[in-house]
């Protein structure tokens, strides 16, 4: 990843350098140093682009619940932005294959206890 595509990501991430670097990990020099063209690690840059690429709102949101996010506090976030999150397709799509597969196993599991 260059300083530039670093730039346009965070450019239409809509995120403060400090926010940013909550979401990455990083510190917030670590932020200023790859907008200054610090090469960035190769082990990061995938998590970055697909984390800076999201809906702005989503991340807003997300960066909003600082409380410590465990799989309720996920769960109730998710299911109060639920509409949010259905305007991206990468997460319709995610969403609809995940209940396939869990409306199979459940199909599954009866017929075996019919059996």
């Amino acid at each position: 990843m260059n300083t530039e595509e670093f730039l346009e990501l965070m450019a239409n991430s809509q995120l403060g350098k400090q926010e940013a670097a909550s979401l990455l990990g990083v510190s917030r020099g670590t932020i200023n140093n790859w907008e200054n063209g610090e090469k960035i690690p190769s082990t990061k840059t995938e998590f970055i682009r697909r984390n800076l690429s999201k809906d702005p709102r989503i991340l807003k949101l997300f960066l909003s619940k600082s409380d410590g996010l465990s799989t309720d506090l996920v769960m109730d976030f998710v299911l109060r932005n639920f509409d949010v999150f259905l305007e991206n397709q990468d997460f319709r799509d995610k969403v609809y294959a995940q209940a396939y597969s869990l409306a199979s196993e459940i199909i599954e599991q009866k017929l075996k206890e019919n059996q």
